[in-house]
């Protein structure tokens, strides 16, 4: 929401610097100049955020993966956590939603304490945080599942494989 305020505030002041430009009687190159190289630290931040988007979009396609919103990717997610029996929680985003219309809910916290990981989606990109470290960044739901499955040691219903060597130390018993 924010970012959307931000770009109506910037593209009005924008604007009313233009007509200011053109409503004066002599026009002057070096003073539309003077404001462009004003304005353009403004639009710095709407310039990266879309072509971070195109970014992202670019290498989903390069990947094969198909086109889905953030709602989507968590929805497997959690279906795929829940296979496992893992339990997770929604955890409210500390920042607006990525699609318009989308629900604030973008993050996922599993587990509890030090031991706790975090899962934020954005943007079709998800972010593992598992330490204190950056966090993991995948493009695909499937890989980003089975790190956390990995990292948890459980089943995986993924590749339905168990990540221990001994039947009595998983946690099918």
């Amino acid at each position: 929401m924010v970012h959307e305020v931000y770009k109506y505030v910037v593209w009005a002041g924008t604007a009313f610097a233009v007509m200011y430009w053109l409503g004066r009687e002599t026009w002057a190159g070096l003073e539309l100049f003077a404001l462009a190289l004003l304005a353009a630290p403004f639009h710095a931040p709407m310039a990266y955020r879309f072509f971070r988007r195109r970014l992202l979009h670019r290498r989903r396609d390069a990947l094969g993966l198909p086109e889905a919103t953030d709602q989507e990717i968590l929805a497997f997610i959690t279906e795929a956590l829940d296979e496992a029996y893992i339990d997770w929680e929604w955890r409210p985003s500390r920042t607006g939603p990525s699609q318009k219309g989308a629900a604030q809910w973008r993050e996922i916290a599993i587990g509890d304490g030090e031991e706790t990981i975090f899962v934020l989606a954005d943007n079709g990109m998800v972010e593992v945080q598992h330490t204190d470290e950056d966090p993991e960044i995948f493009l695909d739901a499937v890989e980003s599942v089975q790190y956390i499955i990995g990292l948890k040691g459980v089943y995986d219903p993924i590749n339905k494989t168990v990540p221990f060597d001994d039947t009595e130390e998983s946690a099918q018993g």
